[in-house]
């Protein structure tokens, strides 16, 4: 038996949340609601049954004084990039290119494992890599 089957959810810090909040909710087509907390809102996107919370620098769950702030300002960034499974990477990719963000690709590529892979720049996403991968079931 597994004793984890799933991501809850990935968080991210964006140098630019309202921006990166945009791409998931044009683009990716996520539904977006608001986590309340102290600091204010947190913008959080379902995938799935998973979900992608967008933090502002500063807000003090990642930065300040609790544990996971202690963490990041001890150890450093520990994320590199979150890969996204699409459907259709060529439909999207064009999407993002098309309102004018800034892409690394805007088609799908070749990558591992038959894959079709492609990337926003991490520009669009405030400073967050996001890979794109489109695999043949």
């Amino acid at each position: 038996m597994m004793l984890a089957d799933q991501i809850a959810y990935v968080a991210l810090v964006s140098h630019d949340p309202a921006a990166a909040a945009s791409v998931f909710e044009r683009h990716f087509r996520l539904p977006r609601r608001e986590l309340s907390s102290a600091a204010g809102p947190v913008p959080v996107f379902a995938l799935g049954r998973s979900a992608f919370a967008m933090f502002p620098p500063g807000h003090p769950l990642v930065e300040g004084e609790t544990a996971i702030a202690r963490f990041v300002a001890s150890q450093g960034r520990g994320l590199h990039h979150v890969a996204v499974k699409s459907p259709d990477i060529d439909a999207l990719l064009g999407s993002m290119a098309a309102a004018g963000l800034p892409m690394i690709d805007t088609r799908g590529r070749p990558g591992s494992r038959r894959a079709l892979i492609g990337f926003p720049h991490p520009r669009a996403l405030g400073g967050v890599l996001m890979h794109l991968v489109q695999r043949p079931d």
